[in-house]
């Protein structure tokens, strides 16, 4: 299979962000990390999502092996009218100052915090899967097929300098942005094979925008931006419970002027061949450069700028027996492909270093997934968390996601604060 096809399709098959402060602290009885010098920390997470294709058709297309009739079959008839696919990823590492005064405020502390973020989503149509996977002559006389494909993938590192407040750990952060990659499609097309098989009339209209082709990687440069990141948590009355507020790479990048954006409004003839060909590398490399020299576009260069991967989400926290919580968590992107995200969960406090959550989710890429998540604070001196939203992902290869998250801490006292 062609190395492109898989690089791009596979975009469609892969968020929560892990953007709230992690709840033991802010349930714990034991507040003693207030009173630590310095935390440094260290973020990862991960996942993608999608409303139809599972892990065993995923799977074939990055380490090899026959995609069968019936695998495909079973994708499609998963698949709605238009489907929604998503990926995220991100490392994170800083540090917070418990031991200092600013302002005069000894209740403020001040941090830094460097990420790298990377993050893809996508609406594609039913049709177009089926055309790349059956070819446009399973489609033969059977009238005009359309298919469209809206996406977004960027990349770009963060240096974010912020306050906290040191009992609830609500903060504020604006972080200066360095681009590494951007590209936005929102293509439209629509095609009809005739009954002998012989062509294919199609038409394909739209734009497609990429930043800097000749500067590719990590730490490129390609753009330059701002943005904030905002955590907000207040207790509830009589201290049962935490309400907390997030707001996450809230900002724009401007992408330099070598970015390009192609305009596409052509229609035209294939005559002699299965499209499907195209995508299984059964056409020569002379067939397949005359299809592509086939369409037409307008190119053009120019800088830009365009809003980052933001999420905002709010979580409520509220107790409901000695040490038991509910938990309920709504998510939302700036994004056509995300769907607002629901969650409802049960946070059980085992002691005051540990802590166990189950979460039922739905919404995001796809539907009703599980989650789970431990907490533990180890002499409190030391915090882990760990956990995914899509639990599913490991134990059935039928799963469409899957994805995990890491929070490791140190807390570092002075003797005389801690023993």
């Amino acid at each position: 299979m062609n190395s492109w096809l898989l690089t791009c399709f596979i975009l469609f098959l892969v968020m929560i962000t892990k953007a709230q402060t992690p709840s033991l602290f802010l349930l714990s009885k034991d507040t003693t990390y207030q009173s630590c010098q310095y935390m440094p920390f260290v973020e990862a997470d991960g996942f993608y999502d999608n409303n139809a294709v599972d892990h065993v058709f995923i799977n074939k297309l990055y380490r090899g092996g026959y995609i069968s009739e019936g695998l495909v079959d079973e994708q499609l008839n998963r698949m709605n009218t238009r489907n929604r696919a998503g990926m995220h990823g991100s490392l994170s590492i800083g540090a917070m100052n418990f031991g200092d005064s600013l302002f005069g405020q000894n209740k403020i502390g001040m941090f830094i915090r460097l990420q790298t973020v990377y993050d893809a989503s996508f609406e594609y149509s039913k049709d177009i899967f089926h055309l790349i996977f059956r070819g446009n002559l399973s489609t033969a006389d059977q009238g005009q097929s359309s298919g469209t494909v809206h996406g977004i993938y960027q990349s770009y590192q963060k240096f974010g300098v912020g306050f906290f407040d040191k009992k609830t750990l609500s903060s504020i952060s604006l972080s200066l942005v360095a681009g590494d990659s951007y590209y936005k499609s929102n293509i439209s097309t629509a095609w009809s094979t005739n009954s002998i098989n012989d062509e294919i009339a199609y038409r394909i209209g739209g734009d497609f925008i990429r930043t800097d082709t000749s500067k590719k990687g990590f730490g490129v440069g390609n753009g330059i931006g701002v943005a904030t990141d905002i955590r907000l948590n207040l207790p509830l009355t009589n201290k049962r419970g935490v309400f907390s507020f997030s707001l996450s790479d809230f900002g724009m990048v401007r992408w330099n002027k070598q970015s390009e954006k192609f305009l596409l409004n052509t229609d035209g003839v294939w005559r002699g061949f299965d499209v499907g060909n195209f995508f299984r590398d059964s056409l020569t490399w002379v067939a397949k450069n005359a299809l592509k020299d086939s369409l037409q576009y307008i190119r053009t260069t120019a800088a830009s700028w365009k809003m980052m991967a933001s999420s905002a989400q709010c979580r409520l926290n509220m107790q409901m027996t000695k040490k038991g919580f509910l938990e309920g968590i709504v998510c939302v992107r700036i994004n056509q492909a995300f769907r607002p995200l629901l969650s409802v969960g049960w946070t059980q406090m085992i002691h005051q270093h540990l802590s166990l959550t189950a979460r039922i989710l739905h919404g995001g890429f796809s539907g009703v997934k599980a989650g789970c998540e431990v907490q533990w604070m180890p002499g409190g001196k030391l915090f882990v968390s760990l956990g995914s939203n899509h639990l599913a992902g490991f134990v059935s290869r039928s799963s469409t996601g899957q994805g995990v998250y890491l929070m490791l801490t140190k807390m570092f006292f002075t003797p005389k604060d801690h023993v």
